[in-house]
């Protein structure tokens, strides 16, 4: 069972046109996620898998000054 709790404000974000937040119940545990230890260059990856399958990556720094945040900008 799906259920809509709310629906999320996006007019600050420009790449997102419509959010909402669901709490699902009696799933199949199809949507994971993955996280990876901190690299050479302190970044951490997560990853979202639908059966297994990435669908989702993400890129961050462990720190907010860290050299691969300074180094991106």
């Amino acid at each position: 069972m799906i259920e809509i709790k709310k629906m999320i404000e996006t007019e600050e974000y420009p790449w997102c046109n419509e959010a909402a937040l669901v709490r699902v119940t009696g799933g199949k545990k199809a949507l994971t996620s993955v996280y990876s230890e901190c690299t050479d260059d302190y970044t951490h990856k997560s990853l979202l898998l639908l059966n297994g399958k990435p669908i989702v990556q993400r890129e961050y720094p462990e720190c907010s000054t860290c050299c691969a945040l300074l180094a991106k900008g």
